[in-house]
């Protein structure tokens, strides 16, 4: 009496055979007779059909009692299915907040939006060039990364591998509303990596006003010291008061100042003190030494443990200001100044001429 065996198991293509499809299509043919056989010929998906094979071969090895198995009596080899891949793909929109953990509240309440783009690619034409043209529309909101709340994830699904035609699609996403006070950045395929990154600078001011304004401070130095004790980078103040940071070799420590032509950075995520080192000619010098922490490309100052910074609406970014005090101050706009002492001093020297003189008369006489 005859013994039937039958084995059975899933398979499942993967990503390569899903990105291989997309570009050059299905490769093989099922061999016929490789559907099961109580499968009705219109629903075949192998027999006579295009896709991958699911596996490269298929035999049964017979050998007699002992035999060694490098040596089969008889092999016999099976017909060859093929698997289709889905036709259609998802993408996992991934958005990062580089925003020092929200540290100033600017994200708070934020609703995203983003388009999702398809186009067939081009040939010969540079992919900034394609005709993109909208697919779909998506909306992210606080149903963030439970492991990151600084990562927001949103799957969008159903997208269609090839056209009517069997081009096939590329894709891209775009943020549509990238929030206030960020700057947007994309990175892997189909820009799928979306950072949004505050926008923040440290302002050096006086502690005069004038038109109800600090008065901005240009030319303060301030060295930037990490965690080890080596000063890595100098900043200084231009002309509206912002603080613009460069690599330690670009200080010139003879004329305590820049090298001719220096090249900014940005300051690498980390620990620093922040320390006035040179104050502009008129001010005094603030020697604070200020905890300075970059994260994610943004600063944070905290005094007492709160921020010592502040989102400005006007400016859309945080700014961070520190006073310096001037060895005099000046005058108000419009106001009297050092005018009525000046006067003053005046009057009393004059008195003290006359008094002089009269009492030099008396004596002549």
């Amino acid at each position: 009496m005859g013994m039937t065996y039958e084995i059975t198991m899933n398979i499942s293509p993967t990503q390569k055979a899903v990105d291989e499809y997309a570009s050059d299509g299905y490769p093989h043919t099922g061999d016929s007779g490789t559907d099961a056989p109580d499968v009705a010929e219109a629903n075949y998906t192998s027999s006579g059909k295009k896709g991958f094979y699911s596996n490269s071969s298929a035999t049964v090895e017979y050998t007699y009692n002992d035999a060694p198995a490098e040596k089969p009596y008889y092999i016999d080899e099976y017909d060859k299915p093929v698997v289709q891949v889905s036709t259609t793909k998802s993408i996992e929109i991934v958005k990062k907040w580089a925003d020092a953990d929200n540290a100033y509240n600017t994200r708070d309440g934020v609703e995203l939006e983003f388009k999702v783009q398809q186009c067939v690619p081009q040939e010969g034409v540079v992919e900034a060039n394609w005709e993109w043209t909208d697919y779909k529309t998506e909306t992210m909101t606080v149903a963030k990364a439970d492991s990151d709340p600084s990562i927001w994830k949103l799957t969008v699904s159903d997208l269609p591998l090839k056209n009517e035609q069997g081009e096939s699609f590329a894709y891209r996403i775009v943020e549509v509303n990238c929030p206030d006070g960020y700057t947007e950045s994309h990175t892997g395929d189909y820009q799928k990596n979306v950072t949004n990154t505050l926008n923040w600078k440290i302002i050096k001011q006086s502690t005069s006003v004038e038109n109800g304004e600090h008065v901005k401070v240009s030319g303060a130095i301030f060295s930037v010291t990490a965690e080890s004790g080596n000063v890595v980078y100098y900043g200084k103040s231009g002309d509206t008061g912002e603080v613009v940071f460069y690599k330690a070799d670009q200080y010139d420590s003879t004329k305590k100042d820049l090298i001719e032509n220096p090249q900014s950075t940005t300051l690498d995520d980390g620990k620093y003190t922040l320390q006035e080192i040179k104050a502009r000619p008129g001010y005094a010098l603030d020697d604070t030494k200020w905890a300075l922490e970059i994260i994610d490309g943004v600063a944070s100052i905290k005094v007492n443990g709160a921020e010592k910074g502040a989102y400005d609406t006007e400016e859309k970014c945080v700014i961070i200001a520190i006073d310096n005090t001037p060895l005099y101050e000046l005058p108000s706009a419009g106001g009297p100044g050092i005018y009525w002492h000046l006067i003053g001093g005046i009057l009393l020297m004059i008195a003290a001429v006359v008094i002089l003189y009269k009492n030099k008369r008396r004596e002549t006489y």
